[in-house]
């Protein structure tokens, strides 16, 4: 019985105990995520941004496809910008990542 215990308790940790999930620095949150070239013509660049999450498997992938999401927000943030456009996003069982080029755009 204690075998049980002890083998439900390392399952457990094991599930829970990669998840990391990143925080949004301030003011990234309005930073706007576009797949369009046309919505970001006339803007500045700020250059190219990439991210990667190996979070994954069954309980991980969701928590990877945030993690991005807050990352590409955070970095164009440091730069300056205020829009992202993806060039790539991957998500899947062994984590996910993302690039794209950052761009100052008029409000």
């Amino acid at each position: 019985m204690r075998f049980l215990h002890i083998a439900a308790f390392l399952v457990a940790a094991g599930l829970l105990g990669g998840c990391y999930r990143s925080t949004l620095a301030p003011h990234a949150e309005t930073v706007r995520l576009t797949y369009t070239a046309e919505q970001v013509r006339g803007c500045e660049s700020k250059g190219v941004i990439a991210t990667k999450d190996r979070q994954g498997g069954l309980f991980g992938q969701g928590i990877a496809a945030k993690n991005i999401d807050i990352n590409m927000k955070n970095a164009a943030r440091e730069r300056g910008a205020n829009t992202i456009l993806i060039a790539s996003l991957k998500n899947g069982y062994w984590g996910s990542s993302a690039q794209g080029e950052a761009f100052r755009c008029a409000q």
